[in-house]
């Protein structure tokens, strides 16, 4: 089950921090069929989309999207901390697919979706060579979503993180549901040490009859970003209730 925990979503949040700010390019990693990609472009109106999806079947339907979405750019490339190769395990569920093995936890909680339907070998690539490769320029804005790999998309991005991004919307685990997964305070952590803090865990899932909570969807900026933010609702709301600054 998914709680969210804000009325806005990280899209909208993401938006309004970035406000003022020129965004004209948001990688989606692990766009799968494609509705944070949507989601993305309704709220950076100015920017294209580049969404890596490397299950077939959900990048067909990527590619779909993408006929009547001009701004929309479906790359059919896993993502990891370098270049080459990947088997992805498709399961039941094609969200929970994954180049890691569900743990027994992951299974007890979920089942038949996480039921190995098939194998895909696929291209995979570090952020860095694809953008160097496609000549992308500037990268202002990252989601990932990679069930367990966020650790590695995020080691292969070192040269964009140190120069253009913004701010980074990803999935994190807590209760790792795959061999070898990243977690929360693992990513937090590498985010930290490059220069973004974290402001907000947008929403939570929990799973099973004990109610764990499984994973999270969490907002980092980049630390003068967030404190420009800071500054500037901080100052809205004194100039609305009259006060000196």
């Amino acid at each position: 089950m998914v709680h969210e925990l804000f009325e806005h979503d990280p899209y909208e949040m993401m938006a309004e921090v970035l406000r003022g700010r020129p965004v004209g390019r948001i990688l989606d990693v692990g766009a799968h069929a494609g509705s944070a990609s949507l989601r993305l472009l309704d709220a950076f109106p100015g920017a294209e989309v580049f969404a890596f999806e490397p299950v077939e079947a959900s990048h067909r339907k990527l590619v779909g999207r993408s006929r009547t979405e001009p701004r929309l750019h479906p790359e059919r490339l896993a993502v990891g901390q370098r270049s080459g190769e990947i088997e992805i395990q498709v399961n039941a569920l094609a969200d929970t697919s994954s180049a890691l093995a569900p743990t027994a936890s992951c299974a007890r909680y979920h089942g038949g979706k996480v039921r190995e339907d098939h194998r895909e070998l696929v291209r995979l690539v570090s952020l860095d060579d694809w953008a160097r490769e496609r000549g992308a320029g500037a990268i202002e804005a990252m989601k990932i979503d990679v069930q367990g790999l966020e650790l590695a998309v995020l080691h292969g991005a070192e040269r964009l993180l140190g120069s253009s991004v913004l701010a980074i919307l990803s999935e994190a685990q807590l209760t790792p549901l795959y061999e070898g997964a990243s977690t929360f305070s693992e990513i937090d952590l590498f985010l930290r040490e490059r220069g973004f803090e974290l402001h907000q865990v947008c929403r939570i899932a929990s799973a099973g009859p004990e109610q764990r909570t499984t994973c999270c969807d969490a907002l980092w900026f980049r630390a003068d970003v967030l404190d420009g933010f800071v500054e500037r609702v901080t100052g809205a709301e004194l100039a609305g209730s009259g006060a000196a600054p």
